[in-house]
């Protein structure tokens, strides 16, 4: 289940039938008419004014605004029989990675806009400061904090199998 989902869930108590779409169909289905309402994610949720969309809830806004927590989104996870050294190793290369690209951010341009639905510089920055934060670097407490809201809200919603919080981490 996604995060996007299990808000959309948690806010509706699933009161919804889903249809599920990858995330770049969603406006193509909303402007044909094929679909009326659909969860927005990643650049989509930038752009949706600019093509005639309004929102009606902003899934983000609203448990930040009930629960005082971030939105935990995405996860890099090992299988836990890896090696501690080569988690290590892979941690530190993605501190490395992400000081470059924040250091040299004009470098990474070329690349992200190649790869980017939406090539605006306002549309591709928007979408790097909320999705790549300080939490990419390091979950810390209040990241923990925050995924173990959403995991036990969805627990008592029925929406996750109970007595996982130890396999979180």
């Amino acid at each position: 289940m996604t995060t996007a989902n299990l808000l959309l869930k948690l806010f509706l108590n699933n009161d919804f039938h889903p249809v599920p779409v990858r995330y770049d169909k969603i406006i193509p289905l909303l402007l044909s008419g094929e679909s009326d309402l659909g969860v927005l994610i990643h650049e989509e949720r930038f752009t949706y004014e600019k093509q005639g969309l309004s929102k009606l809830q902003d899934l983000g806004e609203w448990w930040e605004e009930t629960t005082g927590k971030h939105i935990p989104l995405g996860a890099i996870a090992f299988q836990r029989e890896i090696e501690k050294e080569w988690k290590e190793n892979f941690d530190s290369a993605l501190k490395l990675s992400l000081d470059l690209a924040y250091k040299n951010r004009e470098d990474t341009y070329e690349y992200i806009l190649k790869h980017s639905q939406d090539t605006t510089r306002e549309v591709v920055d928007s979408h790097i400061d909320l999705y790549v934060n300080q939490f990419t670097r390091s979950l810390g407490t209040e990241g923990r904090d925050a995924i173990l809201t959403l995991y036990q809200k969805g627990v008592n919603a029925g929406f996750l199998p109970p007595g996982k919080e130890k396999e979180l981490f």
